[in-house]
């Protein structure tokens, strides 16, 4: 199950838009500090915050989405 759900997560994480992806992987994979990420950006680290919460939840309704998909088909 958890594999599948890895799955769903990076086919999801292929459909962002590129600016949201390079967020995902600044802060995630590269572990930049959201400081950082906001001076790079020029924005404030509470929009940065903001960005990273408005993605989160679509990768969780993309990922519940095609577990959704995949159980309705059998």
């Amino acid at each position: 199950e958890a594999e599948r759900r890895l799955t769903y997560l990076s086919d999801c994480l292929d459909k962002l838009p590129p600016k949201q992806r390079e967020t995902v992987t600044a802060y995630y994979y590269d572990r930049k500090p959201v400081e950082e990420m906001a001076r790079h950006a020029g924005r404030t680290s509470e929009a940065v915050y903001k960005s990273l919460q408005r993605i989160r939840q679509a990768l969780l309704d993309c990922v519940t989405a095609a577990v959704n998909q995949s159980e309705a088909q059998g």
